[in-house]
């Protein structure tokens, strides 16, 4: 209940056209996400995009609780349609912050994580997931280094990364992990 004060609050610092709000919604969306609080963090971030409707941040942050709300119905056994239009969804969320941002190497990434999750059902998934990693790592090149692949990619080479699970079946706890 508290937190819904706060984004009412923010809601009037919003259209106050406090400077800072974007990154105060982002906040409050990722409070609510470590607490797996899904459907009040893609609230929240619907009611941020309304104010801030090209920060890529913003996009990638709702892209993540759409996944990670997909990936819990699959626990769940929810049915395939739910399940696909959660990762619809943060597809189109990535694709947003790519618009607002051309050099989003998260961006792309989440991308990659999508199609990961979609593999076991989506044929040529996985070779779009490994493709949009390499995007990521060339993207990183371009701009002097240092970026990681938080976690997906067991190797890399100059040439190609190699993402868990690429070989062989899939197994629990190989997924890329959100933020």
């Amino acid at each position: 209940m508290r937190y819904m004060m706060v984004v009412w609050l923010l809601a009037g610092s919003v259209a106050a056209g406090d400077p800072h709000t974007a990154e105060q919604w982002l906040t409050v969306a990722q409070d609510q996400v470590a607490r797996e609080e899904f459907a009040d963090a893609w609230e929240t971030l619907e009611s941020a995009l309304e104010a801030h409707p090209a920060d890529a941040r913003l996009h990638l942050a709702l892209g993540d609780v759409f996944l990670r709300m997909g990936r819990q119905e699959q626990r769940r056994g929810a049915d395939g349609t739910t399940i696909t239009n959660f990762y619809l969804d943060a597809e189109r969320q990535y694709d947003a912050a790519l618009a607002a941002d051309a050099q989003s190497k998260d961006a792309v990434y989440g991308k990659a994580r999508v199609n990961y999750e979609v593999s076991g059902t989506v044929a040529g998934a996985k070779k779009k997931a490994a493709a949009l990693v390499s995007r990521c790592l060339a993207m990183d090149a371009q701009h002097g280094g240092g970026w990681r692949c938080r976690g997906t990619c067991t190797t890399t080479t100059a040439s190609t990364p190699t993402p868990r699970g690429s070989t062989g079946a899939r197994s629990r706890g190989t997924a890329p992990t959100s933020r």
